[in-house]
């Protein structure tokens, strides 16, 4: 679906990402995780050391911008 809708970046739900779905997502571009206001920081953390592309909050005072 990703190819034939010609996207560049898919974005789920954070509870959804596990390493199988992002290699999927990663052969076909970038992934985002969305709504993660509720994100606990360790939540944070296990999506980055995924390597997840970008998380998509409005809490941003709880999360400093990946280096």
């Amino acid at each position: 679906m990703v190819q034939a809708l010609d996207c560049v970046a898919v974005v789920t739900n954070h509870e959804l990402m596990d390493a199988g779905l992002l290699a999927q997502v990663h052969a076909q571009g970038r992934a985002r995780c969305a709504t993660v206001n509720e994100l606990l920081r360790a939540d944070a953390e296990r999506l980055r050391a995924l390597g997840i592309d970008g998380l998509i909050t409005d809490a941003v005072d709880r999360f400093a911008p990946a280096a």
